[in-house]
């Protein structure tokens, strides 16, 4: 099962990783010995559909997720649930991108977070993309689309707790409104 999801990663990399001997030689010492995975070999084989690398943000935002026995490494099973994330995140990402060019526009980008049942204006969707994207790009490739919908469960997450019964609306006091604010800028 496990070479099975590392083989349907790879798959399905295989226009967002680079063909080269680099991430074939840690893809494959993954797999067969069962070692970590450094921060510099994870941003080596995370490459988007147009060639860049993952952002450093999304590399951290990953390491951070899922690292949880060494700094700045990942153990070969966490490992493996990166790559379970990331192929659901990629599933929802392909899906959008109509035109199949390895970044989604704003429209693409609201469908996806229709398909995830997030519940937010067009507004609030507009401003999310311009957040994860550079002022210059209409479009957003498959790194910040992952750290976006990261920063949107958190948030969600966040505020649930004052969620009112059956209802997508919340009470908060100042203090949990400025507690929840200062809380955004650490994320």
């Amino acid at each position: 099962m496990t070479i099975d999801l590392l083989y349907e990663v790879q798959r399905l990399y295989q226009s967002e990783v680079r063909q080269d001997s680099t991430s074939m030689e840690l893809y494959n010492m993954i797999r067969a010995s069962h070692q970590r995975i450094t921060l510099s070999q994870l941003r080596s084989v995370l490459i988007n559909k147009d060639g860049s690398n993952f952002s450093d943000s999304t590399v951290k935002l990953i390491l951070d997720m899922f690292g949880k026995s060494s700094f700045e490494q990942l153990e070969y099973l966490e490992f493996i649930q990166v790559s379970q994330y990331l192929l659901g995140y990629l599933r929802v990402f392909q899906t959008v991108d109509l035109d199949r060019s390895g970044s989604i526009s704003l429209q693409e980008y609201s469908k996806a977070l229709q398909i995830y049942k997030f519940g937010l204006f067009q507004d609030t969707i507009d401003e999310i993309f311009v957040q994860f994207t550079s002022s210059k790009s209409v479009s957003m490739n498959f790194d910040l689309f992952l750290e976006s919908m990261v920063w949107c469960l958190k948030i969600l997450q966040s505020f649930s707790k004052y969620e009112l019964p059956n209802s997508s609306n919340a009470v908060l006091s100042l203090d949990d409104l400025y507690e929840q604010v200062v809380g955004f800028s650490s994320l």
